[in-house]
């Protein structure tokens, strides 16, 4: 994987950066890193003007290794488990139902929503928010659970988004940062008017109507099954 820092800014990205410290924020290297707190660029995962993803980064830049096999168009039914041990999984490639069997480990990589499904497919218990797995920062709990034992059919998916008061309080701070920021002196020359969230919408219920009108997820459904050994490892892991 190869990561960079923007280095090219437009001249409004560049404002928005000098706004935010004129705000009180400060200039952070890397927001990820050890002051997430302030205004910073952004990371990429870019390399020579590609999106270096996972799979590019460590599947197709790699096709030629003659340890690394790669089947597309594959499709994971279920887990396959000799008592409470995992020891592969039956897939359908080419037409036909295959049994996969790993001769050291199986490690199951299907992302936030296909690893939950495989594994309540597969009859395996499937715990959330453990420790060392994600950092999820709002405070509500959304679910996911199957339609049905078809692998085909699509998940019942509630994200559950702003059940909880202390959600709600981020939301309404975060609008007010927002709006700290942009009046700001460097943001001055690009303002003309104010068409969200409006000039009117500053607090109370106005606030809240806006935020269940306007308000959306920009976050990616993330993480999948824990590797390595612990106390907090997903039930899974210790089987393999």
């Amino acid at each position: 994987m190869c990561a960079q820092v923007q280095q090219q800014l437009s001249p409004l990205n560049a404002a928005f950066l000098a706004a935010g410290q004129e705000a009180g924020f400060p200039l952070t290297e890397d927001v990820n890193g050890f002051q997430q707190h302030g205004v910073s660029r952004f990371e990429m995962s870019v390399n020579k003007g590609i999106r270096n993803s996972v799979s590019f980064g460590y599947l197709h830049s790699q096709k030629e290794n003659q340890n690394l096999t790669i089947w597309t168009g594959c499709q994971v039914l279920t887990i396959t488990m000799e008592g409470t041990r995992a020891t592969g999984f039956e897939v359908k490639y080419q037409g036909k139902v295959i049994n996969v069997f790993g001769s050291r480990e199986a490690i199951l990589s299907c992302g936030g929503f296909g690893s939950a499904q495989l594994l309540m497919l597969s009859g395996i218990e499937c715990k959330v928010n453990l420790p060392g797995v994600g950092s999820m920062r709002p405070t509500s709990c959304g679910s996911v659970s199957l339609r049905s034992a078809n692998i085909n059919d699509p998940l019942c998916i509630d994200p559950n988004y702003m059940a909880t008061s202390e959600d709600w309080r981020v939301m309404r701070e975060s609008m007010r940062l927002g709006l700290e920021v942009a009046k700001q002196p460097a943001s001055k020359k690009y303002q003309h008017h104010e068409h969200t969230p409006g000039v009117h919408i500053r607090h109370g219920a106005a606030m809240d109507d806006f935020i269940r009108e306007d308000a959306a997820s920009a976050y990616h459904p993330c993480g999948t099954c824990k590797m390595g050994s612990g106390d907090d490892a997903i039930n899974t892991q210790r089987q393999y």
